[in-house]
């Protein structure tokens, strides 16, 4: 077995390997999407502005080739606020 196929074996696999569904969208764990971006030059302005506010973020491509900024659900409410609304992740709530 190869580190990959430990790797999908941990995680659950992947699509058409008995892992979660495609049409459930991306899984980033504790992190959940707040905002999506055409650019990465974008979603490091947003980045700077949630890092004045005190929230932690990160930025993840997207499979649509937008950029997603993610933060931890704790913060998304307010961090959506702060981007001025963005991209709703409904396992925020």
């Amino acid at each position: 077995m190869t580190s990959a196929d430990r790797a999908r074996a941990w995680s659950g696999g992947g699509p058409g390997m008995g892992g979660k569904p495609t049409n459930e969208g991306p899984d980033f764990g504790l992190l959940v999407t707040v905002a999506q971006t055409s650019t990465e030059a974008d979603a490091d302005e947003l980045r700077r502005r949630l890092s004045a506010n005190g929230i932690r973020s990160t930025i993840a491509p997207g499979t649509d080739g937008r950029t997603r900024i993610l933060v931890f659900r704790e913060n998304a409410a307010r961090a959506r606020r702060l981007v001025g609304g963005g991209a709703r992740d409904a396992s925020a709530d």
